[in-house]
């Protein structure tokens, strides 16, 4: 089945850009049956703690395992209280902020951006 990114190869299923979901998660889809999927590495806070109306620095890892360049890459991220609900897309979800335009070199890219913890 070709792949909608490029018409000369095939899909692997596999990502070449993530941000992984558990220690483990190399991209390979679907992820491997009982890892839990919200204990990512590449998402992370400074300070760790979240406190109410505090602002804290968001940093995200995009892993690039591609071997080169992503160009015009797109992050969004949202903020979801899980007692609520865990799908996604999850309509209870806050968006905290997107950053568009991005290049993610080979091996990956972190990407910081101020968060305000909800009340």
């Amino acid at each position: 089945m070709p792949d909608d990114h490029n018409k000369d190869e095939q899909f692997e299923g596999r990502t070449y850009l993530l941000i992984r979901t558990h220690p483990q998660d190399d991209g390979t889809e679907p992820l491997a049956t009982g890892l839990p999927f919200w204990t990512s590495p590449d998402i992370t806070t400074v300070p760790e703690t979240l406190d109410q109306g505090a602002t804290v620095q968001l940093r995200v890892r995009i892993n690039n395992n591609a071997g080169q360049a992503r160009t015009n890459v797109r992050l969004d991220t949202y903020f979801t209280d899980p007692r609520i609900s865990l799908e996604f897309p999850n309509p209870n979800a806050t968006l905290i902020g997107s950053q568009t335009g991005l290049t993610v070199p080979p091996g990956g890219l972190t990407v910081t951006m101020n968060w305000t913890v909800p009340v």
